[in-house]
This record gives structure tokens, C-alpha cells and sequence, in this order.
């Protein structure tokens, strides 16, 4: 069984949806959330100009500045930062606290709700939890995301949001009958939208559909087409398979070198799916960007020289711990009880998860984690926790040990990583933060990872990731020092959206229950 937890599920969203069915999912869900959208509140948009005064500023370089500061803001920029109190139509005063730059998740997948079938009931739920949402990836602090597996269309309709982070996309480049698109029906992969910019293979050119033509499915034409839509990066996949999908069929050495190599000539960086010692070679020998998950399946004794490796050849790697520890979630009988997840899940939604409709991964992924799971949930969770500590035991080391070696780690939590009630948007985000340093990752290097190495990452270092003139005003005002204390990352108390002021309060899911109930008893009286 070890197996199937080694390697991760399919990304269950989206996957089996042609372009046609896609499209209207997500025009659908725009519908619903406007339905939604006045039961929600925050603290407005600045004025013309906003003034946080008397404030201890941390840099990108992960230092405190010595003295305090006068932030000036106008129009979603940082115009000036000095020791001058200039007037302005609003003054925040910061004295006693730090400001940082708004944090940055480079692995997200934003369609669809976690753990929801969307088939068309509850359709109220749906719309309450996608208004949710973005709110709760900003009450955990987090202004940027990148969709790793996303297009234009579902992009725009995120940031057509009024209240929301700013989201940017990878797109996917599959090959035929390969992770993801072997996970659905073979008269089906090829429609999916995941299957957009399927990466030619010659190998499978007998099975390969007529209608896709070789020359359109080349890495120039992929990359060409894709910068045009507007992406930032390319996404590819490294995964044998898992479960009853065996021996899957993988790029080549030669293909992904020759898609880097175009997607770098078009100014796009190529993140890969990997999370075997195999898969991470493979990264090194093809030359991507971005290794999108740590390793936690091995195949040989001494992982160390891999390590080395990988620290030498400047690939960043996302741990993406989480995501393991999202397994145990699930099964934690106390999971509904954490007050981070309140903030995070409308009640409404965490009783239906709770329901037997809202059990359904749980009961199909437990058999396949431990058999003969027991009704028992305690006796269940510690089952659970024991079969997959092995794998995040390997995580563990391998991430710590890229650490030691000053290897380029960047911040991504892959949310959700597959139909998980447990790795719900913004407090999974969280968690990874409080893994990092479990680990043993400096404080410094998390806040770096957090911020300006993702901007950079992204080619967007020149906008977002530092607390600097000429930026977005994309910041956070904290109670805690987070160079000092991981605790910090939970004491941020107001969020700046370029020309949004919110009071972090405000964003929290447990403002629904009480707006709810407020509503109520209007009605009763």
C-alpha cells in the first residue's frame, strides 16, 4: 500500500471536463458567487493616498531595517519610504509592528471547491465556499498565487474578483496516455482541457489522434501558443503511475530538453511534476526550472549524492510536505476542532464535510492507505499516521538536507492536491509554513521563499515581493516580528491589496456563520 501513498492522486479537478464543459462550470460559478457576494464585508479601499506610519519594515533580503518608516500609498502603489510624515487621506498607524510584503504560493490549483463533486446539489454550499475562498488564502496572508495547471479564462474569472489574490497560471503539457490524462477514460483524455497543449510523442504516434497535428503539438508551437494565452510558465510530468495505472509512459530526456529550451526562449520558466528519486534525476538531466514537490519514494539506500545534485544545479524544489500530512488530516477526529481551520471553512461547509456525502475520499483513500482500517477514528488516524510515515519521513530528510546545502527551495503547497477537506486554500498554506521550520529551515529562508524568491520565480520581482518604491502595494502589517517566530504568520492584522485595506477579521470564514445568523434573527424579528 506504501505505493499508493508514494505517489500522489490525480488533480481531481477539471480533469475529465472538456473545454466546452469547463468553460461553463466556471461561468457558473462566477454566477454563484455573485449571488453570495454581499453577504461578505472588509475595510474598504484606501482613499487616494494611505500613510502607515512608524513602522519596522523587513526586506527582501530577509533583514529588519534599523529605525522606523513612513509608508506612503497611492493608487495600489508604494510611492515613498522615509523618516517624512507626509499628509495623507488616510493614516494607519504602525507603531510596534512590522511590515512585510504580501506572501506568495507558487503551487496552487484554483478551480472548484475541495472535496465537492460539484455535480450540481448544493449548489448554496458552493457558492458561500467559492466566495470564501480567496478570502481565506488572504486571512492567512497570501496577495499572489500561480495555478499550476490553470488557462487565461479561469484566471481572468479569479481576478475579476472584487476581493481576492492576485492569481497568475502555468499551463500544462501532458503526453498521451501519461499522468494526468491517463487517470479518465481513454475516449476522453484527449478532450480534456488538460490535453490543450499536449506535447507530441512520436513513440505513441499510432494512438494519437488524427486531429492533432505534430507540428502544433511541438515544444516551439506549445511554448509560442502558450506565451500568447499569457501564462508565466510550463508545466510537464515525470509519474510512472500509482494505484491500478502501472508503468505510464514519460517524456523523454530529449523531449523536456527541447521544451525548456523553447519555453526559456519565449521567457517561460518549466516546472515538473516529480516526486521520485527517479523523477528528480530526470529533472537534472532534462534541465528544468522548478521542481514542483520534494522527494518521498526512493529506489536505492543512499539518497545523498541526489541531494548534492540537486543543490549544485540551482532547480528549485517545493517540498510541499503538506501535502502528505494532508493524508493524516483527514482522518484527525480533532481536525474540525483546530481554530485555524474555522477561519478558513464556513461551518456550513465543515458540517457537510462531516456528513456521509462528505466523507467520500476519506472512505475510498483509507483501504488504500492501511487495510483493514477499523470504525474506531482514533484507532483509525494513528493507523493512517503509521502507513504513511515512512514517505513523510523521507520528505522530511530530503527537504532538511537540501536546506543544509543551501539548495533553492521556494514556497509552494500545492492546495489542493487532490479532493482533501484537510489541504483547504489559504490554512494549507499555513501549515506548509509551520513544516518548514519543523524541519529546521531558518526563518530567514522561509520569509525569503515566501516572498522575493517567488517574485522572482515568477519574473515579477519588479512588481511584487519586497517592500519597496514603485511596488505593488501588496502588504502585510504584523503584531510579530517573522524573522523571530514562526507564530507571526498568525498574527497578521491587516492585509494591504494594492488599494484594498482589509482588516484580517473581516476575511475570516467564521464572519459567515455570524452574517448568517445575523440575517436570522432580522428575519425572526
Amino acid at each position: 500500500m506504501e505505493s499508493v501513498f508514494l505517489h500522489r492522486k490525480q488533480k481531481y479537478r477539471g480533469i475529465n471536463e472538456t473545454p466546452r464543459t469547463r468553460t461553463a462550470s466556471v461561468q457558473l460559478f462566477s454566477v454563484l458567487i455573485l449571488m453570495f457576494c454581499c453577504a461578505y464585508s472588509f475595510a474598504g479601499s484606501s482613499g487616494t493616498s494611505t500613510l502607515i506610519r512608524n513602522v519596522q519594515i523587513i526586506d527582501e533580503n530577509a533583514k529588519l531595517l534599523k529605525g522606523r518608516r513612513n509608508v506612503l500609498i497611492k493608487n495600489g502603489q508604494i510611492i515613498t519610504i522615509n523618516h517624512k510624515e507626509t499628509p495623507a487621506d488616510k493614516v494607519i498607524d504602525g507603531a510596534g509592528k512590522y511590515l512585510m510584503p504580501g506572501l506568495i504560493d507558487s503551487h496552487v490549483h484554483l478551480h472548484g471547491v475541495p472535496g465537492h463533486p460539484f455535480d450540481g446539489t448544493d449548489a448554496k454550499l458552493i457558492a458561500q465556499a467559492q466566495a470564501q475562498i480567496p478570502k481565506s488564502y488572504l486571512y492567512f496572508g497570501f496577495t499572489s498565487l500561480l495555478d499550476l495547471t490553470s488557462d487565461a479564462y479561469a484566471i481572468d474569472q479569479w481576478n475579476s474578483q472584487e476581493l481576492a489574490p492576485e492569481a497568475y497560471f502555468c499551463s500544462p503539457v501532458p503526453i498521451a496516455n501519461g499522468y494526468p490524462l491517463a487517470y479518465q477514460p481513454k475516449d476522453k483524455q484527449f478532450d480534456s482541457y488538460m490535453a490543450t497543449h499536449l506535447l507530441f510523442d512520436q513513440r505513441q504516434a499510432d494512438i494519437t489522434p488524427k486531429s492533432i497535428n505534430p507540428a502544433e503539438h511541438s515544444p516551439k508551437a506549445l511554448t509560442k501558443r502558450i506565451k500568447k494565452e499569457g501564462a508565466r510558465c510550463v508545466k510537464t510530468y515525470y509519474e510512472t503511475g500509482y494505484g491500478s495505472k502501472k508503468d505510464l509512459p514519460v517524456p523523454t530526456v530529449e523531449m523536456i530538453r527541447s521544451l525548456v529550451r523553447e519555453a526559456h526562449a519565449q521567457g517561460l520558466s518549466v516546472f515538473l511534476h516529480a516526486n521520485s528519486e527517479q523523477a528528480h534525476q530526470f529533472a537534472i538531466d532534462s534541465g528544468i526550472d522548478v521542481l514542483a514537490h520534494s522527494v518521498w519514494h526512493r529506489e536505492s539506500d543512499n539518497i545523498d549524492p541526489l541531494i548534492a545534485r540537486i543543490a549544485q544545479s540551482g532547480i528549485a524544489v517545493q517540498p510541499t510536505m503538506q501535502v502528505i500530512h494532508g493524508d493524516v488530516g483527514l482522518f484527525d477526529p480533532d481536525f474540525f476542532s483546530l481554530a485555524e481551520v474555522k477561519h478558513a471553512i464556513p461551518a456550513s461547509l465543515i458540517e457537510w464535510y462531516q456528513s456521509d456525502p462528505g466523507q467520500w475520499w476519506k472512505k475510498r483513500l483509507g483501504p488504500m492507505l492501511s487495510p483493514n482500517l477499523t470504525d474506531d477514528p482514533q484507532q483509525a488516524y494513528q493507523a493512517v499516521k503509521k502507513a504513511v510515515q515512512s514517505g513523510l519521513d523521507k520528505n522530511k530528510y530530503y527537504t532538511r538536507q537540501l536546506a543544509q546545502q543551501n539548495a533553492r527551495l521556494v514556497f509552494g503547497s500545492d492546495t489542493p492536491s487532490g479532493p482533501y477537506f484537510s489541504q483547504f486554500p489559504g490554512v494549507n498554506g499555513y501549515w506548509e509554513i509551520q513544516h518548514w521550520v519543523e524541519v529546521g529551515i531558518s526563518l530567514e529562508k522561509l520569509f525569503k521563499a515566501l516572498t522575493i524568491d517567488n517574485a522572482k520565480l515568477l519574473g515579477l520581482d519588479d512588481v511584487i515581493g519586497s517592500v519597496a518604491e514603485g511596488k505593488a502595494a501588496n502588504l502585510l502589517l504584523l503584531a510579530k516580528n517573522p524573522l523571530e517566530d514562526k507564530s507571526a504568520y498568525d498574527s497578521i492584522e491587516t492585509i494591504f491589496l494594492k488599494d484594498k485595506i482589509i482588516d484580517r477579521r473581516s476575511l475570516s470564514a467564521s464572519m459567515v456563520v455570524t452574517q448568517s445568523d445575523d440575517e436570522h434573527l432580522k428575519k425572526r424579528n
